[in-house]
């Protein structure tokens, strides 16, 4: 019969087909693991994979921790690896004298592959950016190479775990069938509808259950909206006082995401009435540069400038975004 265990946060569940009447709770030595799901398996950091990320690999740490590190096989990526956006450059970003470098080397991605030439599938089949649906189904991507890189022609995430006839996988699959609808400025059709998930995922469970005799440890999906892609934007809310908002509210920052003073603890709060208002992600903060996001003169005028005091602040809010 099949057993529960919930661990800590994030959440894990441990499915077994061993009752576990005889000890106090799962003890784990398998042969062989495998470990399923999206960039949080494959090691994801800074935008990128690396093989010093990959090192660093939930799945990998696992293995190193139960002895079978040196028989855990990834797709390794050389430096200075690959980006996950290709937005933010084609390699991870880096953090240099204070500032987010995006890096751009003119480097052909096939030959940073240092272990393609692996006879079978890689124990270690995350995909960044695969939803719930590709495990099952993709077996390439004209947008995303690295379903070409990982899965090799072998067959899907899932026909491929089945292939290699594991005593144990790790399955963390599901979090970017929800974390769209954050990255697009939240819009909602870019979730997986709950019916489609539910019977996605119950399929899956089935079909894995059905095919391998393996203990599989399930990770939940984490709350999207405390990223810090959502959370980091807390810092740039501010009261402002001098125009009568005692509530904190998003203001105008700059390009380090700094609020921008434009005298004493004056800012310029991102709230208007006009119509069509463009909202903006912060990846499009130098839209400021052509005027989009910040109020024009007659919005100011209305806040109580005057017309001169108004042009002056335009003007340093389009050097403010530069």
């Amino acid at each position: 019969m099949l057993i529960a265990l919930i661990l800590v946060s994030p959440i894990f569940i441990f499915l077994s087909c061993d009752d576990g009447s005889d000890r106090k709770g799962p003890q784990l030595s398998p042969s062989k693991i495998v470990a399923v799901g999206d960039s949080l398996t494959a090691g994801v950091q800074s935008n990128g994979l690396v093989q010093d990320f990959q090192e660093n690999s939930f799945p990998f740490l696992i293995s190193q921790q139960i002895g079978k590190g040196n028989e855990f096989e990834q797709p390794l990526i050389d430096s200075p690896g690959l980006s996950t956006n290709p937005s933010f450059g084609t390699a991870p970003l880096t953090f240099e004298d204070g500032e987010i470098v995006v890096n751009n080397p003119d480097v052909d991605p096939n030959s940073l592959l240092l272990n393609f030439s692996l006879p079978g599938p890689y124990n270690n089949l995350g995909i960044p950016g695969g939803e719930l649906f590709d495990l099952g189904n993709t077996t390439s991507s004209d947008t995303n190479l690295f379903f070409d890189f990982i899965l090799r022609g072998l067959g899907t995430q899932l026909d491929q775990t089945i292939a290699l006839d594991p005593s144990l996988i790790l399955l963390w699959i599901g979090n970017n069938d929800v974390l769209g609808a954050v990255t697009s400025g939240g819009n909602l059709n870019n979730i997986t509808p709950e019916d489609d998930f539910n019977f996605e995922y119950t399929s899956l469970l089935d079909v894995l259950i059905d095919n391998t005799s393996a203990d599989i440890v399930i990770g939940n999906i984490p709350d999207v909206t405390e990223v810090p892609f959502s959370t980091f934007s807390k810092r740039i809310f501010r009261t402002v006082p001098l125009l009568g908002i005692d509530s904190p509210v998003p203001v105008l920052f700059d390009g380090n995401f700094n609020p921008i003073d434009f005298g004493v603890d004056l800012f310029i709060p991102m709230l208007t009435e006009e119509p069509d208002v463009v909202h903006l992600l912060f990846p499009a903060i130098f839209a400021y540069l052509f005027g989009i996001g910040i109020p024009d003169q007659e919005a100011l005028v209305d806040m109580g400038f005057s017309m001169t005091e108004a042009d002056m602040l335009v003007s340093e809010m389009l050097m403010g975004g530069g």
